[in-house]
């Protein structure tokens, strides 16, 4: 491959990462490209990239440090300086992926190779131990620290590692009582007992010094004994999880692969056998252990929080909100608002409108789930202006109907919280301003990008009838037919489509006959609707209508049905000048899929003033 091809092809991985930096593919092919390069900084730079995505590679954090080696030993052949490898070690096993045992391993045995400082050797195996010395599969580590310390003669230590790892219900616990049942047979064995029992009482004079050390080893050996088969009880009840975990099909480690069900399942069982059998220590483990492979999942994060809050420990909780939102799931907006909702209930506010803010300004600025959330944590704290500005940011930011959603929701919200039918009707106002201008624009330059059209759905003018027929004033009906007649006006480049017309019509006609006092208007819509009804040019949602108006000019009241049959356009007695606010409008249902919005617009428990449409008659 030629230079040129080389950096197109490096340009081009960037590219996509760029437009998507968890494209795993990518990185694997820019780090492959990296190494073979052989480019120190270019490395680094990759690397950093790469771990910073994916921080539970384990692979790659050794493939980074024995790169970092690689290179201090060509820099300095006689005398190399392997600080930046340990270095990178130390930030795996820390802030990486601190509870993989095959990373642990992996400094380990370098830190032993390439380091002469036994107590930074030693460091480094208390640090392996005391972190991950429980895990199931946590001998690799324990039979280097075991070997590390017999190289050194230092038989306190073997000792103490054996004390220690005898309590563990690790898989090998068995071979390790029986080594360190043959170690105290040895000819060392009493130094290497006592070395680590320190026995509380002072050796008596004997004559027969050997049947002091029996009896000694034979009590001390005693309560060993008693810790392991407890430790072995503990294992055994863990074995059945475990082995599918490291069995052909489980996984322990991560991959940006999907976990298989069973796999999760079992996680799930493990997870709930510790929260009911085990000790604080057990559970932290077993959740930590579970988030390497299911890191992509929430489901576990929330767990993981749910119960360190439960318990009291809302720091920790914090914390792993934390870690799931900057890293693992930090793409996943459910997440973001859970962690937000959690500091508010703590009463921690800064620190929850900083994730909301967070969320809908950067994690998902065009997501109407990010800004809902955020507008309504504002409103909870009682700033209606903050709320405000939220949603302007949605309205600019979302696309397609969530912009009409959100303005929609803002008039609600001056309406509701600030009692300003003015502003809220200011609101319905500016966005149909707004979009009115982008359509005339995008259409200027012959563009369909949603980013750049503003839709105005059906829902939306509904929604604005229904706020100004909620109002009780001398300009009420004035105002209700405006909105009506904006909204199917012939020179609007927001103007809806034929069948949401007739329907908008059909509502027009069912308002002006029920509230209205404007004969004209009623009998030039019943005409509308009829000419319509003639010419075939009515909707399914609004064929209901049909059978009333396709007499001509005799009243639809008069043709009413009920029963199986159908129902009525309009209720008989609206019709005869009984009271309209308790009259049900049976066929409206039929005719204009209220349910249709209010599931829409309805969705995150929303009511507009006056009758919400989870009351109306009309409501499915």
């Amino acid at each position: 491959m030629s230079v040129t091809q080389e950096i197109a092809e490096m340009d081009g991985l960037e590219l996509a990462l760029r437009e998507n930096p968890a494209d795993f593919k990518s990185w694997e092919a820019l780090v492959n490209r990296a190494e073979a390069k052989d480019d120190l900084s270019l490395i680094r730079t990759v690397y950093e990239g790469c771990l910073k995505e994916f921080p539970l590679f384990f692979g790659y954090w050794n493939r980074f440090a024995q790169a970092e080696a690689r290179h201090a030993e060509k820099a300095s052949p006689d005398v190399p300086n392997y600080n930046s490898a340990l270095e990178v070690y130390s930030r795996g096993v820390g802030s990486g992926v601190p509870h993989s045992v095959d990373l642990w391993q992996h400094y380990c045995k370098f830190a032993e190779e390439k380091v002469d400082s036994v107590d930074y050797v030693r460091s480094v195996f208390q640090s392996a131990t005391s972190t991950v010395g429980s895990d199931y599969r946590a001998h690799v580590v324990w039979d280097m620290y075991i070997a590390f310390e017999e190289k050194h003669n230092n038989a306190e230590g073997v000792a103490e590692i054996y004390k220690r790892v005898l309590s563990l219900p690790i898989e090998q616990l068995e071979r390790y009582w029986t080594e360190f049942q043959s170690k105290l047979e040895n000819s060392k064995g009493m130094n290497f007992l006592l070395a680590a029992e320190k026995p509380d009482y002072i050796r008596r004079q004997h004559e027969d010094h050997k049947l002091l050390d029996a009896e000694i080893k034979s009590t001390i050996k005693s309560r060993r004994e008693d810790i392991y088969t407890a430790a072995m009880a503990e294992k055994q009840k863990r074995d059945e999880f475990e082995q599918k975990i490291h069995s052909g099909t489980g996984r322990s480690y991560y991959t940006v692969d999907p976990l298989l069900e069973d796999q999760l399942q079992n996680w799930r069982d493990y997870i709930s056998f510790e929260v009911e059998n085990g000790t604080i220590e057990t559970i932290f483990k077993v959740f930590e252990r579970c988030l390497i492979p299911a890191a992509n999942y929430t489901e576990f994060w929330c767990k993981y929080a749910d119960y360190m809050e439960k318990k009291g420990f809302l720091d920790r909780a914090s914390e792993i909100y934390n870690r799931a939102c900057s890293v693992y799931v930090k793409r996943r907006v459910s997440m973001h608002i859970r962690w937000g909702e959690f500091e508010e209930k703590r009463g921690n506010i800064d620190a929850a409108r900083s994730v909301f803010h967070n969320l809908y300004t950067s994690v998902a600025a065009n997501s109407v789930e990010a800004v809902l959330n955020a507008a309504n944590f504002e409103r909870r704290q009682l700033n209606i202006d903050g709320a405000v500005s939220v949603l302007n940011a949605g309205i600019e930011s979302c696309s397609g109907e969530n912009k009409s959603y959100l303005a929609l929701v803002k008039a609600q919200m001056l309406m509701l919280w600030k009692n300003d039918i003015a502003q809220a009707r200011t609101a319905f106002d500016s966005f149909l301003e707004k979009a009115r201008t982008a359509m005339k624009k995008a259409k200027a330059a012959g563009s369909d990008d949603k980013a750049e059209v503003w839709e105005v759905p059906k829902s939306f003018w509904v929604a604005y009838v229904e706020v100004e027929k909620s109002m009780k004033d001398g300009e009420r009906e004035a105002r209700v037919q405006g909105v009506f007649e904006r909204c199917y006006s012939e020179d609007s480049p927001i103007k809806l489509g034929e069948d949401d017309i007739n329907e908008m019509k059909a509502l027009n006609y069912e308002f002006v006959l029920n509230e209205g006092s404007d004969l004209t208007k009623l009998k030039q819509l019943r005409q509308e609707l009829t000419d319509t009804v003639r010419e075939g040019r009515i909707s399914t949602a609004a064929s209901s209508r049909k059978r009333s108006l396709e007499e001509g000019d005799e009243e639809p009241s008069k043709h009413a049905k009920t029963g199986a049959e159908g129902q009525a356009y309009v209720s008989t007695s609206a019709a005869a000048g009984g009271d309209a606010s308790t009259t049900t409008y049976a066929g409206a249902n039929q005719g204009f899929d209220y349910a249709q919005y209010y599931n829409y617009y309805g969705a995150n428990g929303y009511q507009f003033p006056g009758n919400g449409y989870s009351n109306y008659p009309y409501q499915q």
